[in-house]
């Protein structure tokens, strides 16, 4: 029940089975794991915060088994049923989540993300629209809060690159072609101006001697510069990277976040880069910290040069 009263008050809500639930064991997905572990002393913080807020708890939700796939199976506990579309996967580990909302069981729920967990089981289960509940959204200098999903895809596709961490290459495409694809259709573009700009981009990121290879060919480091090359193609205002490192030994992340940050000083681009890699601190600019729900500057970062 809710422990206090506020904006969320008259809304309720369910939790992924990662997160700690006073009096109770969290499961992770897994008997073992639940059978081996004693219950929890206190609510995890974010849960203690929606409860304070005035939500109501209803239940807890199915994840994947220790949180490891991106289907939304779990050969322990089933598999959520997508309500938008149920002879098909809910997808991510947050998944019972996700099949909790858009079932309209709950108003909302809680679910964790690192490579898809929330996002893909979102778009499955066709939770659409999500606003900031308070304020307002400016990309570019164009505000999207309010903006549909056609509107938004149009943003996504002519104002910002991606950059992702599981680098998401093509894998039967040259890194020519993987680079030339997103430009392909891209106001008219020819094939040849797209293959000149992809070549370009790749030379520029030092891969002009694997122009004609194939992702299996390359080193994690030489994938990942590829995908920052196609995050370009388009000439993007804003580049998002996510965890561009967490595939990459210290050297490689250390060398393809300073080649990063070279080009977009070059190129005049801003870069957001969302990571738990506490060492590439040293090629920001700023660093902020999202910790227990709370924004907060680094106070102590020196960037040492501009």
């Amino acid at each position: 029940e809710p422990t206090g009263r506020g904006p969320l008050t008259g809304l309720s809500f369910a939790v992924k089975d990662v997160m700690d639930i006073a009096g109770h064991r969290t499961g992770f997905g897994q008997p073992l794991w639940l059978a081996t572990h004693a219950p929890a002393v206190a609510h995890a913080e974010p849960v203690a915060r929606l409860l304070d807020a005035g939500a109501r708890m209803l239940g807890v939700t199915v994840t994947d088994e220790l949180t490891y796939s991106l289907s939304g199976e779990n050969v322990h506990y089933g598999t959520p049923v997508n309500p938008r579309c149920p002879g098909r996967v809910a997808g991510g580990s947050s998944s019972g989540s996700a099949a909790a909302v858009a079932g309209g069981l709950v108003d909302f729920s809680i679910g964790t993300d690192c490579a898809g967990s929330v996002r893909l089981p979102a778009s499955y289960c066709g939770i659409f629209g999500m606003r900031p509940s308070h304020g307002r959204v400016q990309i570019c200098g164009i505000d999207v809060t309010e903006m549909n999903e056609g509107q938004l895809a149009s943003i996504r596709r002519q104002k910002v690159g991606f950059v992702y961490q599981s680098f998401n290459l093509l894998e039967a495409l040259t890194a020519t072609e993987n680079v030339r694809i997103v430009l392909q259709n891209h106001h008219h573009t020819s094939n040849k101006e797209a293959t000149a700009r992809a070549r370009e981009l790749l030379e520029m990121f030092g891969l002009g001697h694997r122009l004609n290879s194939l992702p299996k060919k390359m080193s994690d480091g030489e994938k990942q510069r590829v995908a920052i090359a196609r995050a370009l193609a388009k000439d993007p205002e804003l580049l998002l990277a996510d965890e561009p490192t967490a595939n990459l030994d210290a050297r490689r992340g250390a060398d393809v976040m300073a080649l990063l940050r070279e080009k977009a000083v070059e190129l005049d681009k801003a870069v957001v880069v969302v990571s738990h890699d506490n060492r590439i601190r040293q090629f920001a600019h700023r660093v902020v910290w999202l910790e227990d729900g709370a924004i907060r500057e680094d106070d102590t970062h020196s960037i040492g040069h501009e």
